[in-house]
């Protein structure tokens, strides 16, 4: 807009003029130096729930978990086992998952347990509030056969397993 050359612009931002320049026009100084600046803040306490099987039965897992972000880098672990309001409970694990565009985590998964083998994928889509994300994962079960099943991470284990079940009738 000022038509001045990037690189002259990162050199004032790294300058004791970036930070007067950022107030005077109103504009952060990470933008101003050509970094998109992130608007979703994941870090804290949430609550996932699981749809997934035990010996061919469905079970709802929940769990709380901890989600650590670093810029578009979420690590996220389980402080607890799953409480399982419709089935056996879960396992420990972790995952990191990367933040694209504000609207989409996906990454990796895998347990914590021994003799537990679960590792796998998962893809979530951010509410436009950024109070909960929905999506799927997919992994191995004990047989290793491929298998997948709805997610969500909410505020409350309450809220997380009303969304899976909210998915799961839609699918039906």
């Amino acid at each position: 807009m000022a038509d001045v050359d990037e690189r002259q612009v990162r050199r004032y931002t790294t300058s004791s003029a970036g930070p007067r320049i950022a107030r005077a026009t109103k504009i952060p100084i990470d933008e101003l130096a050509g970094s998109t600046t992130r608007h979703r803040e994941l870090s804290g306490e949430w609550w996932a729930c699981w749809q997934t099987w035990n010996e061919g039965d469905e079970t709802l897992n929940t769990h709380k978990i901890r989600m650590r972000q670093q810029g578009d880098t979420v690590e996220v672990t389980t402080p607890m086992r799953g409480v399982a309001p419709l089935g056996a409970g879960g396992h420990l694990w972790h995952a990191e998952m990367r933040l694209w565009d504000n609207e989409i985590l996906m990454g990796w998964h895998i347990a914590d347990q021994e003799p537990i083998r679960s590792k796998g994928t998962v893809y979530f889509v951010i509410d436009p509030l950024g109070t909960y994300m929905t999506g799927r994962w997919v992994g191995r079960d004990h047989g290793g056969s491929i298998v997948t099943g709805w997610g969500a991470i909410a505020k409350t284990g309450d809220d997380a397993l009303d969304l899976v079940i909210e998915l799961m009738e839609n699918e039906r």
